[in-house]
């Protein structure tokens, strides 16, 4: 089971990087992913804001002398905006 939540979290990081370079239509092309979480998955919408958490705390811990401030603000709006796309199919 923790080796399918490691490949399924790989695919859905793969998938956020790939949104960056296409900003502009960032929430269609998160559509499909986020119809998998709700509707098949079941994720609980409360995970994502842990998991933005979960990706932004080993970061700075990792790389002190790149995570400044701003850095952490920009990864920080990025990620909720993510978090945001993913649970638009739950309401």
């Amino acid at each position: 089971m923790a080796q399918q939540i490691s490949i399924h979290m790989e695919k859905d990081l793969e998938c956020s990087c790939r949104r960056l370079a296409n900003m502009w239509t960032f929430g269609g092309s998160l559509s499909k992913l986020s119809d998998l979480h709700a509707l098949q998955l079941r994720v609980d919408p409360g995970n994502f804001q842990l998991l933005s958490h979960c990706i932004l705390s080993p970061l700075a811990s990792h790389l002190p002398a790149d995570f400044d401030a701003s850095t952490h603000a920009a990864l920080d709006k990025f990620l909720a905006a993510v978090s945001h796309h993913l649970i638009s199919k739950y309401r």
